[in-house]
């Protein structure tokens, strides 16, 4: 995998997302709006997937066909770079680190409801910092750790209140946490091998389409059901299809300019959309600890994101 590494990229092609931190090497308004865009689509697919569920969608096919359709979009258009081993490793790795936690996230969206599932995207900045940190990617601060402590002590308190209050399943509370720990892993391993001179739309494509592939026959073993079946799902496919296109398109210039730090960014943004989206638009009712719980979350983000980085 070292000829992918993004270390060796040239001035030709600037964008490092190798760097981990917060300062995009492009216009930071650019990046920001990118960001708004990412988490704000991605809190759409989410709610999506809870309409499939209650119209008795088979959701691992409706993943695998939605993220199909979507990878083949986007390298429909994308440039084709030539392909090579390292390339096609890289593909196969992020679309695994991909297809796993939107599986289980797609699954545990049906048994715990689209806004608790939404707000565990708060923590995926905070632990790719983490992750950052133990691999060498970033340096340890101390102020930094302590946010994360923080928004922890939130997502045990949100989770604990979960469990009380509707009864829901232990065992997809805690799959739930571990969505946080995927991405993150996911967001690093891109940046710390993005290939060179590829296009982040190839990327985006190529990563999902691996996804889908991945998803596919775990669909027909545990499902086997076609979604033709269902006709109220064919149109909500075709929304899913269209927004993971999109989401993925506008993620992958985001990590390719700014990095996974600031890409990871999207979590919080997706918690509160996605909360507010499932009370208004599905009805739903949030545990009874998400406004402390959530308080714990927004101050350990912003203490994690208020230390100051010393200069190198």
């Amino acid at each position: 995998m070292s000829n992918t590494a993004a270390s060796k990229r040239t001035d030709s092609n600037p964008a490092n997302p190798k760097a981990t931190g917060s300062k995009s090497s492009g216009p930071a308004t650019l990046s920001l709006i990118l960001l708004l865009a990412v988490g704000s689509s991605l809190a759409l697919q989410t709610t999506i997937a809870k309409v499939a569920a209650g119209v008795g969608t088979p959701l691992l096919s409706f993943l695998s066909l939605a993220i199909l359709g979507a990878g083949a979009l986007l390298l429909i258009r994308a440039p084709k770079p030539r392909l090579s081993p390292g390339l096609l490793a890289y593909t196969a790795v992020s679309g695994a680190l991909f297809a796993l936690p939107n599986a289980l996230g797609f699954l545990a969206v049906a048994e715990l409801g689209a806004g608790f599932v939404a707000i565990i995207f708060a923590f995926v900045p905070l632990l790719t910092w983490a992750l950052a940190v133990l691999i060498g990617m970033e340096r340890a601060l101390k102020q930094r750790a302590f946010g994360v402590l923080l928004a922890l002590s939130g997502a045990i308190a949100l989770s604990l209140s979960k469990l009380q209050g509707d009864g829901a399943g232990g065992t997809w509370v805690l799959i739930t946490l571990s969505f946080p720990l995927m991405l993150a892993t996911g967001n690093l391993f891109r940046s710390r091998f993005w290939p060179q001179d590829v296009s982040p739309v190839f990327l985006a494509g190529s990563m999902l389409f691996a996804g889908g592939l991945y998803v596919a026959p775990f669909a027909l073993m545990i499902e086997g059901v076609s979604l033709v079946q269902i006709p109220a799902t064919l149109p909500l496919l075709g929304a899913e299809t269209l927004i993971f296109a999109l989401s993925f398109f506008l993620y992958f210039q985001l990590q390719s300019r700014a990095g996974a730090v600031y890409l990871s960014q999207i979590g919080p943004v997706i918690a509160l959309m996605g909360a507010v989206i499932a009370v208004l638009a599905l009805g739903e009712t949030l545990p009874q600890m998400v406004w402390p719980a959530g308080a714990l979350i927004a101050i350990g983000t912003l203490t994690f994101h208020r230390a100051r980085v010393p200069s190198a």
